[in-house]
């Protein structure tokens, strides 16, 4: 089979049909807010296919680590403790509509959960999850995919790719999962083209050109983060000027700190749980003893960049660890998101 695809606008209903039949399909949606939010779909009329390249505040990961997830039970006996592990979600899902960024975002999950300890809540769900992944060709003003080498268009990642192609998509598989979404589909799918390969290399071209400035530089800061150059006064404003909301964390594609707590769910059962953290809380690094190596909120504002960029974390991590989704741009109330903190680096 072709590698690349044709697929009609005037079809793409019956595509979602079809996935709906073989698996989950968890799509862009509309809330009677006006939001858009990934949310688990019954209808291809749920579905909101074109959103105008606006995404969703709150990122795709959820379905992968979500913001609550118990991973065992227990109880008290007469016999002493017993431990009931909870199964990792095994049901088939497809996440239609996702964009480049949140697929570059979840390829660096992965590597992280399958580091040291693989971690299997989120590797079974990982891999019973198809990626279809929608192209920006209109990026909004707080998008800086481009710098991060993680949009508007990926060359891998993805199962399957949409480019736009005005009446039609332009449809790249870039997996075996992908593939087998076409076979499903074979029908409604035809051969590409050579006007398609001159509008979709056309398209991807003019795309580039309509990030009006580059919003973030990061080899410089890089290197000046890991080679411990940046002054400590960056830091000091920079921690003024947070909230330490943790919304940065909540809202970053990358981002995978969580804490683990015991709950008492009756008078002897027990739930283990985990939920997302933030290292931009006060108490996420307070030790056993009651000392806290990161009190200030400068110090932590540090550390988290320190992760995010510092060679250390580039080379165990395989990339940094922005995809330039712009959402912490959107989100914090202090202004010190990612292409800010790297251009105060950079020019310190």
């Amino acid at each position: 089979m072709n590698n690349v695809k044709i697929l009609f606008k005037e079809d793409i209903n019956k595509f979602v049909q079809i996935c709906l039949k073989e698996a989950k399909v968890i799509a862009p949606f509309k809330t009677t807010y006006g939001d858009t939010i990934f949310s688990p779909v019954t209808s291809p009329s749920e579905v909101v296919i074109d959103h105008g390249y606006e995404n969703s505040i709150i990122p795709p990961k959820e379905f992968f680590l979500p913001q609550e997830e118990t991973m065992l039970t227990y109880g008290r006996y007469k016999e002493g403790y017993k431990f009931k592990p909870s199964l990792a979600d095994e049901s088939k899902r497809i996440i239609f509509g996702i964009r480049p960024c949140d697929v570059s975002a979840i390829l660096f999950l992965d590597r992280f959960f399958r580091s040291d300890i693989e971690d299997i809540y989120y590797l079974k769900k990982r891999e019973n999850t198809a990626l279809i992944s929608f192209c920006c060709h209109e990026p909004q003003e707080t998008c800086f995919c481009i710098c991060t080498d993680s949009g508007p268009f990926l060359t891998y990642g993805f199962d399957l790719q949409f480019i736009d192609l005005e009446d039609r998509y332009f449809v790249e598989i870039g997996t075996p999962k992908g593939e087998k979404l076409i076979k499903f589909n074979k029908n409604l799918f035809k051969d590409v083209s050579v006007a398609d390969e001159k509008l979709r290399q056309e398209i991807v071209e003019s795309t580039k050109n309509k990030f009006k400035s580059a919003r973030a530089y990061f080899s410089k800061t890089i290197r000046k983060l890991s080679e411990g150059k940046v002054d400590r006064n960056v830091w000091d404003e920079l921690g003024q000027r947070c909230f330490s909301c943790g919304g940065c964390s909540y809202v970053c594609p990358t981002c995978s700190c969580f804490d683990v707590a015991d709950l008492l769910r009756s008078r002897d059962g027990y739930s283990r749980i985990r939920t997302w953290d933030s290292c931009m809380f006060a108490g996420f690094t307070k030790e056993a003893s009651g000392h806290n190596p990161r009190l200030e909120k400068k110090d932590r504002v540090c550390r988290r960049y320190y992760h995010k960029l510092s060679y250390q974390y580039v080379e165990k991590n395989e990339t940094h660890g922005c995809v330039g989704c712009g959402r912490c741009i959107v989100t914090c109330l202090g202004n010190i998101n990612m292409p800010v903190v790297v251009e105060k680096i950079r020019r310190s």
